[in-house]
């Protein structure tokens, strides 16, 4: 989040990079979110699955 507004504080005059920066951030975002419940299930016992997709 600091290293996130300090980007923002420098290029604050370029809307066009801080568009695509944003961009860049969400798309990483939505992937990471997406590899997770795979993540998640492979280490978690058949009985432990729903209180362990809690936490994603």
């Amino acid at each position: 989040m600091p290293a996130a507004l300090a980007v923002f504080a420098v290029i604050s005059s370029q809307l066009w990079l801080l568009c695509a920066i944003m961009g860049l951030l969400g798309l990483g975002v939505g992937i990471f979110s997406a590899a997770m419940p795979t993540a998640i299930l492979a280490v978690t016992s058949a009985q432990e699955t729903s209180s362990a997709m809690s936490f994603n």
